[in-house]
């Protein structure tokens, strides 16, 4: 309803309303959809990276133990594996005893060196596992064996602490 007063001016809540129509500010809930928007770009943008299944390709070809396609992929992709990244990736492949997929990484640049925030290398890592296989391949790319972690324990340390909570189990 256009209502114009006797002085021939309109309301104030008219004239707010038209020039709230007329200017570009906008509202709240235009700016939170917006945002809303944004997020959803941004996940969009990371599943067609991860090839929709809402996970990192190189962490399904690891968890899946497909060593081959995990080789091409990272011959292709030029994925630089020098960076922490590359070592928890490799640390996936040991927890899940995916030797050849853990061979691939090492071989495509992650260090046998390697540490998580713990200091905990590849070498540690397997010798607490008493995972002989793993640590087999992982010295066979000369990783520093004195190389210790927040504990000051060295990798053979490790394994022998290992050897002895997993005799004191069986007796």
């Amino acid at each position: 309803i256009n209502t114009i007063s006797k002085s021939g001016r309109k309301s104030n809540a008219q004239f707010r309303l038209e020039n709230s129509k007329q200017t570009n500010t906008p509202t709240r809930r235009e700016k939170e959809n917006r945002a809303e928007g944004t997020d959803k770009q941004t996940k969009a943008e990371e599943q067609r990276k991860s090839f929709g299944t809402g996970m990192d390709p190189l962490a399904v070809l690891i968890e899946i133990g497909d060593g081959k396609r995990l080789e091409h992929f990272l011959r292709v992709m030029e994925i630089d594996l020098k960076t922490a990244e590359g070592g928890e990736r490799a640390r996936l492949a040991l927890l899940l005893s995916k030797y050849t997929c853990l061979e691939v990484l090492l071989r495509h640049g992650v260090s046998p060196d390697s540490a998580d925030e713990l200091g905990e290398s590849l070498c540690h890592l397997a010798a607490r596992k008493g995972d002989i296989i793993a640590l087999t391949i992982i010295i066979g790319f000369g990783p520093d064996m004195l190389k210790t972690d927040i504990l000051q324990e060295i990798p053979v340390f490790a394994a022998i602490i290992s050897y002895i909570q997993s005799r004191a189990r069986t007796t």
